[in-house]
């Protein structure tokens, strides 16, 4: 496989997608590919914006199927990975630019090697992370949840290539394009 993918995690709420959206995709010629997920649709979110949304049965059946590279369940909802479209993304040798929780991104370094870099995203602040949670309608229970789960994630952040400091978005953005514009030179 001669692509890329360039993974960004980290945090509920650290802005991996708001980053990934106000990026030039074109400019850097990224394909961003959507995971499947059981979850509710936010506002400002559609069918395959950032997410295809499915049923729990859809999901499961796609489980069964073995359909993706990886799928967890992370604050009550499966979330997964298709197997297909990536394959025959990097065979074409196109750089993918993906957001996914931090296990799932460890095991696709795990499965790809090479191919993949890690980039854990975060406030410099953590206290922040519940006011932005608020911000974008999470329900208390869901953030409750999310919450908890820092600790973890905070735990596996040293297995990443890169740490993005997302306080300002025109500079998380930067650095994220200063990673791709790495990966892309090194790959070259």
């Amino acid at each position: 496989m001669s692509g890329n993918i360039i993974i960004l995690s980290g945090y509920s709420a650290s802005g991996k997608n708001t980053i990934i959206n106000a990026m030039d995709k074109k400019h850097f010629d990224l394909v961003y590919l959507p995971s499947v997920t059981t979850r509710k649709v936010r506002k400002g979110e559609s069918q395959g914006n950032p997410y295809t949304f499915v049923t729990e049965e859809e999901f499961l059946q796609k489980v069964k199927e073995e359909e993706f590279i990886e799928y967890e369940e992370v604050h009550g909802n499966f979330y997964g990975t298709p197997k297909d479209t990536y394959r025959q993304e990097l065979k074409a040798g196109k750089t993918i630019i993906k957001d996914i929780d931090v296990n799932g991104a460890i095991h696709f370094k795990e499965v790809f090697g090479d191919a993949v870099t890690l980039v854990f995203v975060q406030p410099s602040d953590e206290d922040a992370l519940k006011e932005r949670l608020l911000k974008r309608g999470d329900d208390e229970k869901d953030i409750l949840l999310r919450l908890k789960r820092v600790e973890y994630e905070k735990s596996l952040k040293s297995q990443f290539d890169y740490v993005v400091v997302n306080d300002v978005i025109a500079e998380a953005v930067r650095d994220v394009e200063n990673v791709v514009k790495e990966v892309k030179e090194r790959n070259e």
